[in-house]
């Protein structure tokens, strides 16, 4: 079944009117039926016609029109319009040495409708429908300080597999190093980049076992529902729930490692004090590790999914809203 996205379009300005190539931008939402994509987009347009910071509608939206021919005839009809909307306020007459010019101000309480009209006679738009066919996505992993710390933030930096970077949003990112030397914080396909965020995770849960979220907290008070935990811990076969049975021996050495972790919680003789165990005799189980990591109150990393390429057309990278509506 197909389905169909809503993307920027990319624009620049040429001192005179706004101008695309009609390269796709920014992906503001997937549809299941070409009618909520075409939804979506109008009002998607009607916002980008809003926002324009415009000071004239005339000479903004004059390059929408494919031949020039039709500028006079648009600068008409566009005007026309906006008499019958009573809008006369908003158009502004110049003559210079005889020669009579207008601008159109937008008028900022319009209608949708007449946002509507406006965008049909200029033949403007600001976004295009793609229909999903060949999609091609790039993964972004940037590290949780939170979860981690400056110990082994400064340890994988050294390794040189994680640098700072603004992309997509400004953070530290684990670096993908292809053959030939290169560094990018873009891992080329989202599948690999979660892949080597889960061995990060693993391997730095191993090595820093006490300088990790995991380390520093008591698990009871590491999840938003320890009964769900335990239950999904029952039937992983790489991780596992150690469970010790608080007595009057050891008490109060479980007591001072609560108070360690910064933990509210209130142990007695009976009680259980809980712990993960990782079986490093089995190779790792990513999918037993990322069901962990979703229970957890704070992960490891966001992971950013960003499409790069649509049924063989690039995306245009996202900078900043400079250049976009």
């Amino acid at each position: 079944m197909s389905q169909y996205s809503v993307h920027k379009l990319w624009f620049y300005y040429n001192d005179e009117w706004y101008e695309t190539d009609n390269e796709l931008g920014p992906c503001l939402g997937v549809f299941d039926t070409y009618d909520e994509a075409l939804k979506a987009k109008a009002q998607a347009d009607r916002q980008s016609l809003r926002k324009i910071s415009s000071y004239d509608w005339l000479s903004d939206l004059a390059n929408f029109i494919d031949n020039s021919i039709y500028e006079s005839t648009f600068e008409t009809q566009l005007l026309a319009y906006a008499r019958a909307q009573n809008w006369h306020e908003f158009i502004i007459e110049h003559n210079n040495n005889g020669r009579v010019y207008y601008d159109l101000n937008p008028p900022k309480d319009a209608t949708e409708d007449q946002l509507d009209q406006v965008l049909a006679i200029a033949n403007a738009s600001f976004h295009r429908i793609v229909e999903y066919k060949d999609v091609k996505e790039c993964g972004y992993i940037k590290l949780n300080y939170d979860f981690w710390g400056e110990k082994v933030f400064d340890k994988l930096k050294a390794d040189g597999v994680l640098e700072n970077r603004s992309t997509p949003d400004k953070g530290f990112y684990l670096i993908y190093k292809p053959l030939k030397g290169r560094k990018s914080a873009k891992f080329p396909a989202y599948d690999m980049a979660l892949d080597f965020g889960l061995e990060c995770t693993y391997n730095c849960i191993q090595e820093f076992e006490e300088f990790n979220y995991l380390g520093k907290t008591y698990l009871e008070d590491a999840v938003s529902n320890f009964t769900m935990l335990k239950a999904y811990l029952n039937n992983c076969q790489t991780i596992a729930l150690k469970e010790e049975v608080i007595s009057a021996e050891n008490l109060k050495s479980i007591q001072s490692c609560l108070k360690k972790m910064k933990s509210t919680a209130q142990k007695s003789v009976g009680d259980s004090f809980f712990s993960l165990s990782f079986d490093q005799g089995k190779e790792l189980n990513k999918k037993e590790l990322s069901g962990l990591i979703e229970l957890l109150k704070v992960k490891p990393y966001n992971m950013y999914r960003v499409v790069q390429e649509i049924n063989g057309e690039e995306i245009k990278a996202y900078v900043s809203e400079a250049g976009l509506f």
